[in-house]
């Protein structure tokens, strides 16, 4: 998934990237430190973090605000949107993918 200025932003006000709490906590406790939290980082987390078949359908979520999905798009079947925002068969979008790990 691509990371511009706005999937940045999405992904860290959507808990899907790590906080400067965070990792300034994980950093002072753990043996391994965390990067710094940067569009490239950021990048990576969610490269890692996010099922393959979702990755291009939910670029074009959080970039194109307008106009949605594609009529043909392969994750149509499994995207939802209620007013809970995006679930994923059915499931909330934050309960499928993987909680952080940088």
């Amino acid at each position: 998934m691509a990371v511009d200025t706005h999937v940045f932003r999405y992904a860290q006000q959507l808990g899907w990237a790590p906080s400067e709490e965070l990792r300034a906590r994980h950093n002072k406790g753990s043996g391994t430190a965390w990067p710094a939290i940067t569009r490239d980082t950021v990048y990576s987390h969610l490269d890692a973090n996010f099922p393959d078949n979702l990755k291009y359908s939910m670029h074009l979520i959080l970039t194109d605000t307008e106009g949605g999905l594609p009529v043909v798009c392969g994750a149509r079947s499994h995207l939802g949107f209620d007013k809970r925002g995006v679930t994923v068969d059915g499931k909330p979008l934050k309960d499928v993918v993987k909680e952080h790990e940088l």
